[in-house]
Formats: structure tokens, sequence, C-alpha cells
């Protein structure tokens, strides 16, 4: 192995896949072991389009032929992951950001944002008649010329139905808002919580919860690449990497570090959003210590150890 590649083994197997992945992607990917890292390293720190997008780029790269014998365990774990994205439908939830400027929504101590106050004007509206006004005012939108009042609409939608416990069908409007202004965190950060309620929904499912899961982190982390100043969407990427766990115990390295981040972010006065916080740091600790116990062997990353 060459320096690079050494220094970057050891900034991955301490859990600092960042500085691993820095120095893995400006290497040469011509190199098996060099593209393989790389993979590996998106996948761990969640990252889980770049890892879909690289493994298939080391299956387009390297034959059976053209790889060493101790190096074919990298094409069946590339085939593995790519098949797993594949039957759990990754490809369909692509949303692409563009080159139009968005000012990202500012959450408000309450855990609300501006964009959420008509449907809570629904919600709290007790006339009926009014009510049905302001529900058919949606439901105009939703088809209108205009791609802002679309937009605008399912993310009201979204959250009207998210309130009344219709995760799947939230998340449905919410992917519609997405696609309508690609650039705007907010809409990616509600349709990660929608899909993850809808992952706890159906915890007694495994392959569901995982699928749902791998869904939601994909949009926590869009969320935060748009907006990663905004501490609710490193709190859900830690959510659905914990919820993953099923999969690869050392997802908790990069849910322990999102939870870091969502703790260093969060303001003063957003107290609901702190506890929620607090108390996921005392979980993940508990998570921790009873992976250990069970003999798991965890990354011996720093974040973990500062966790208590």
């Amino acid at each position: 192995m060459t320096k690079d590649v050494v220094i970057a083994t050891t900034h991955m197997m301490s859990g600092r896949f960042e500085e691993a992945i820095e120095i893995l992607e400006i290497d040469d990917l011509n190199r098996p072991k060099v593209l393989f890292m790389l993979s590996e390293c998106y996948m761990l720190s969640g990252q889980f389009d770049k890892a879909y997008k690289s493994f298939k780029d080391f299956k387009r790269r390297f034959s059976p032929s053209y790889l060493q014998q101790n190096e074919m365990g990298y094409l069946k774990q590339a085939d593995q992951i790519i098949n797993m994205f594949g039957n759990i439908g990754y490809d369909y939830f692509n949303a692409v950001p563009n080159s139009n400027s968005v000012v990202q929504s500012i959450e408000r101590a309450d855990e609300t944002y501006p964009e959420c106050d008509f449907a809570q004007s629904i919600m709290e509206c007790m006339d009926g008649a009014k009510r049905e006004q302001l529900l058919s005012k949606i439901e105009l939108k939703l088809s209108s010329q205009s791609v802002r009042e679309r937009e605008e609409a399912n993310f009201t939608a979204g959250y009207l139905f998210f309130s009344s416990g219709e995760y799947e069908t939230s998340f449905n409007y919410y992917f519609e808002a997405v696609k309508l202004s690609p650039n705007k965190a907010l809409y990616y950060g509600y349709a990660a919580n929608a899909m993850f309620k809808l992952a706890i929904k159906h915890a007694e499912d495994v392959p569901k919860l995982m699928s749902y899961a791998y869904i939601s982190s994909k949009f926590a982390r869009q969320a935060i690449e748009l907006d990663n100043k905004n501490p609710r969407w490193h709190f859900y990427q830690h959510l659905a990497l914990m919820t993953l766990l099923r999969h690869n115990c050392n997802y908790i390295v990069q849910a322990a570090i999102e939870l870091e981040q969502a703790l260093r972010l969060c303001r003063v006065d957003q107290v609901s959003l702190r506890e929620a916080i607090v108390m996921s740091m005392n979980n993940l600790a508990k998570t921790r210590d009873n992976l250990r116990n069970n003999g798991v062997e965890l990354l011996p990353a720093d974040v973990l150890n500062r966790i208590k």
C-alpha cells in the first residue's frame, strides 16, 4: 500500500471517514483497493448516494479477470451493496439539486417553520365550513400552473398527512415538493422524517425497516448537504443511521458524529430539540455499551468514547 492509502486506512479505522475520503478521492481510482476503500468510507459516513455510485463504478472498472485473488471479495461486496440498493428502489427517489439559489428556512423555537403556517391554520380551524374552504385551496393549488403553488401545496398536504399519522402518503407529498424545488433542504428534511416514522411503524418487518431507513437517510443527507447548519437535519440522519445498525453496527460512529454536530448547532431557544438530542446521546451510549458487551468489535473511534 502507498503512504496515502495507509494514512486513509488509519483515518477510516478511527472513524474519521471524511478525512479518509479527502485522501482517497484524489488518489488513483484505477486501483481496486483505493476505489473499494472510498466506497466503504461513503457507506460508513452515511453518504449512500455516493457509495451506490462508487460501487457501481467499481463493477464497471474491474472485471473478475482483472482482479487479484485477494481482491475478489471486493467485487462480491460491491455486488451485494448494488443489489441491496436496487431491491429497495433507491434510484426511484432521486432528486438532483440545480443551480437555482434558495434561501434555506430557519427553524423557530417551537420546532416549526414559516412554511408550516398554512397547514397549522387548517389544523387549528374549528369552523368546519372554513376548514373545507382551506382544504379546497390546497386541492386547487396541487394542479396549479404555478410551480411555486404546487410546491407549497404538496408541502402543506405532506404536513397534514404526517400530523394524522399517514406517513407514507405524507412522504409522497413531500417528495413531490422536493422534485418541484430540489434545492430546498426543508422538503428533504421533512421527507426524511416521514420515511423514518414509516420505518418505525414497520419495526417488526426487518426488510421494510431497513429499506425505509436507507431512504430516510438519503433524504436527511441531502438536507444536510443543502443546509448543514440546521441541527435537525443532522439529528434526522442520526436517527436513520441508528435504525440501520442491524445492517452494519459501525454506522453507530457516523450516528454519533451527526448527534454531536446536532448538539453543537442547536440554539439555546430550541429546547425541545436539544432535549431530544441529549436523550438520543444517552440511548446511543447504552447501545454502544450493549454492542461491546455482546462482543461486537466497533471501530475505535474517539467520538464513541466522548458520548456519555
